[in-house]
């Protein structure tokens, strides 16, 4: 990529450079590479961003486009590894830098709300499935979305009820296994002073017989 002694690139230069570039990691990206291609999305932002800031002679309308066509898609191929990681977190974040460039992105929604479901951060996945509606409506992928995340709101609640019930259950059988003991140790004793009573009671009727004899 560029250095400090490299002339500074037009526009149309940099677009070429950065589609061949991005063209190298997409191919390491369908080999299911993904640690490699993480990292070449993550090399290629930075010096798109290190052009960008060097270049002071581009436009403003040239670097918004430069994000829009080239950022964008490598946020959202790093969104798309994080996906198959399952690194949920790193989702929304890569999700919401796409979004600071293009507010109504409905790919960085869609995935944003289906990481906040994976999260269990209900309030916010609902809010992001307002967004998401009010861009694509009642399509489709907005109703399959709607299905995961009532379907696993649902879940999380039968389970938090099964471990509330568990818990319950567990302090129920502590407290019968402690009146069970308090009356056991009852028991013993009544047993003990039964054992105690009829142990003088037989000797009070042998004192008695003997005496009769004599």
């Amino acid at each position: 990529m560029s250095t400090e002694n490299e002339p500074l690139l037009s526009k149309d230069d940099l677009e070429k450079k950065y589609k061949e570039e991005k063209e190298k990691i997409d191919i390491i990206l369908k080999e299911a590479k993904y640690d490699e291609a993480y990292k070449g999305y993550n090399d290629l932002i930075m010096n798109i961003e290190k052009d960008i800031r060097k270049n002071t002679s581009l436009q403003k309308e040239d670097v918004d486009e430069i994000k829009k066509i080239y950022l964008i898609p490598c946020y959202s191929n790093l969104s798309y590894i994080n996906i198959k990681q399952k690194k949920w977190k790193s989702v929304i974040e890569n999700a919401n830098t796409i979004l600071e460039i293009d507010k109504k992105n409905t790919k960085a929604l869609y995935r944003k709300c289906y990481a906040e479901i994976n999260l269990s951060e209900y309030e916010n996945a609902e809010e992001t499935l307002y967004q998401l509606k009010n861009l694509i409506g009642d399509s489709p992928e907005f109703e399959n979305l709607k299905k995961s995340f009532e379907e696993k709101k649902t879940s999380d609640k039968l389970q938090e009820m099964k471990k509330y019930r568990k818990m319950m259950n567990y302090y129920h059988k502590l407290n019968e296994e402690k009146e069970y003991k308090e009356m056991s140790k009852i028991g013993k004793f009544f047993y003990g002073c039964h054992s105690c009573l009829k142990k003088i009671f037989c000797c009070c009727n042998k004192r008695k017989t003997i005496k009769r004899l004599y």
